[in-house]
């Protein structure tokens, strides 16, 4: 390997335990990335530049040739978004408005960045078609960009169905942030309502308590006595959930707390104090006014 590839391999250092920095060893681009859980390199670290004429970074996009178009439009999006180029995908030229004297010029600067966006977008459309696609090119990278989706974007059965299956398979392990299954969700849920098969918030609300483990049953139970009929919705039930976790991470008075605040809101009713043992301070100056009398004996 020369001198002048070795240089440009990017240098990562640990700063300390959960810190981690990437630098460019030719230009001295620092990149810190902050770890919350021990640090495991799964593959190569890949940095690259996408500044206008550079091209290092251009085989994280394959050549599209009429396979797995989704997969492909993410990867040029991410692309043209780090290369602040995605802006003509889904903008015209920005154009005058008006006639006469009341004609509006438009502002320069975005035109310049429209023209820059646009020229950069055509580039990689006419590198990464395979030349089979080249007639779907068109003037301008918007117009491109609709052809491509209006041709390509087209769910498959079998993908709609595997964001089904990711509802039906959602589980919170024990002592696991629920939030994490929530999140699954509602992102499967976006994924199907996008392709015209939307989930009733009540059916969200029964695929989140599916998700969750054994030792929730009570606040199963619970959400059903609670919430009736249509009020049962993932949006109602989730911050109970939550709350319900966060207890059982806390000590003392905070989840004491918690508990109250959470029988207040769900049952609509207040703690029953009776059954709590009344607190009587012990008061050490048997002088003080407020010193238990206590029955004296003679001598």
């Amino acid at each position: 390997m020369s001198n002048s590839n070795q240089s440009r391999i990017p240098q990562v250092s640990l700063v300390d335990p959960t810190t981690v920095r990437i630098r460019n060893s030719d230009d001295g681009v620092g990149i810190p990335v902050y770890s919350y859980h021990p640090l495991k390199l799964l593959e190569p670290v890949q940095v690259f530049d996408t500044s206008v004429g550079n091209t290092s970074g251009l085989s994280v996009v394959p050549v599209f040739n009429d396979d797995d178009f989704r997969e492909w439009k993410r990867k040029v999006l991410a692309y043209l978004n780090l290369a602040k180029a995605a802006y003509a995908l889904t903008n015209t030229m920005p154009v005058a408005t008006g006639t006469g004297d009341t004609a509006v010029a438009p502002d320069m600067e975005v035109v310049k960045e429209w023209k820059t966006s646009n020229t950069q977008a055509l580039g990689l459309f006419q590198l990464k078609l395979s030349p089979t696609l080249q007639w779907i090119i068109k003037d301008t990278a918007k117009e491109t960009w609709d052809a491509l989706k209006a041709e390509y974007d087209i769910p498959s059965l079998p993908e709609i169905f595997t964001f089904f299956q990711g509802l039906v398979m959602a589980r919170t392990a024990e002592g696991q942030n629920p939030d994490h299954s929530a999140n699954l969700i509602r992102q499967c849920v976006a994924k199907l309502s996008e392709n015209d098969f939307p989930v009733p918030s009540n059916f969200q609300a029964m695929f989140l308590l599916n998700s969750l483990p054994k030792s929730y049953e009570t606040v199963k139970t619970q959400m059903f006595v609670s919430n009736k009929g249509k009020d049962l919705t993932f949006d109602n039930i989730l911050p109970f959930i939550k709350q319900e976790y966060n207890r059982r991470h806390m000590d003392g008075v905070a989840a004491y707390a918690t508990r109250i605040s959470g029988v207040q809101r769900y049952t609509g009713q207040s703690p029953n104090w009776n059954g709590q043992k009344k607190f009587r301070p012990h008061n050490p100056n048997p002088n003080s006014a407020c010193a238990t009398p206590t029955k004296s004996t003679e001598i």
